[in-house]
């Protein structure tokens, strides 16, 4: 993948990119594992050409409205190798509180977003509220 000029790391596998709402961020999702093997899988998400770090599982990011923060769904267990654990959001490259499974992320504002959370049997909309430094 090139962007701007710069040709970016090779991987194994990787999704199509996502540009942030102001065009200044590119992210994707690659696996910086062995695509051939499920077991050595290592799926994770690039940023800007940074690398997050890699999990069992991540699904595409989601930035917010502005485009100054990013959201996705992990997890520790390797699901194409029929691992069980749990998923978390990841914001801006911090792990959130673990569920059963997580998904359907939306940004309310630029300031906040909200996702739904399976815990057992019991479903929870979780909102969170960014605190910027």
């Amino acid at each position: 993948m090139v962007v701007d000029g710069v040709e970016q790391k090779a991987y194994s596998t990787g999704a199509l990119p996502l540009f942030s709402p102001d065009s200044r961020t590119v992210a994707y999702r690659a696996d910086a594992g062995d695509y051939m093997s499920v077991e050595n899988t290592r799926p994770l998400i690039v940023v800007d050409n940074i690398e997050g770090k890699a999990y069992g599982m991540v699904r595409e990011p989601v930035f917010s409205p502005g485009g100054h923060q990013m959201v996705y769904a992990a997890s520790t267990a390797n699901f194409l190798a029929h691992g069980v654990g749990k998923e978390f959001m990841v914001f801006n490259g911090v792990e959130g509180k673990a569920y059963d499974s997580v998904f359907e992320v939306v940004f309310d504002s630029p300031l906040s977003f909200h996702y739904i959370a399976r815990e057992g049997d019991n479903y929870y909309l979780v909102y969170n509220q960014i605190q910027l430094p």
